[in-house]
């Protein structure tokens, strides 16, 4: 499903996660990344999760996947309507898409009155929590090798 008009001829597409293959480099990135990424993917397919994406040469460039209020008490302690960012991952740097994604969060956060939106970030990512920081997402603490950042909207 196409999502949005093309900006900088990025295209961000909607559909179900059970529609991407398990093969996706996207997915390989994030298995290398997660002990336990294969459970985690088996329990979004079940639950028929929704992912956004761009595409380059056919092959997923990015992938984001969000969850209206799930909130984890270990995680984000603050009470609302919570947006949490489940995977954000992009391949196809410099070209926008993760502007692109915060705008996309930022619509769903106002439609739906969400008053933070939080993510954790592996420690190491040195580039998504900077990019994150200057998108106005501040560090909330830490959660494993993790460390949260989250947004409030109220």
């Amino acid at each position: 499903m196409f999502l949005k008009e093309p900006l900088n001829n990025i295209i961000i597409y909607k559909s179900n996660i059970n529609d991407i293959s398990n093969n996706e480099k996207v997915f390989k990135i994030l298995r290398n990344n997660y002990h336990d990424f294969d459970n985690w993917l088996m329990k979004m397919k079940t639950n028929n999760i929704d992912v956004y994406y761009t595409k380059n040469d056919n092959t997923i460039s990015s992938i984001l996947i969000l969850k209206l209020n799930e909130l984890d008490k270990e995680q984000f302690k603050e009470n609302g309507n919570i947006l949490k960012i489940r995977t954000f991952l992009v391949l196809d740097k410099n070209r926008g898409i993760g502007t692109k994604y915060l705008k996309l969060i930022n619509d769903i956060a106002t439609t739906n009155n969400i008053d933070y939106i939080y993510m954790t970030i592996k420690i190491k990512n040195k580039e998504l929590i900077n990019f994150m920081q200057k998108n106005g997402f501040q560090k909330y603490g830490q959660y494993h090798d993790e460390y949260v950042y989250y947004k409030e909207l109220v």
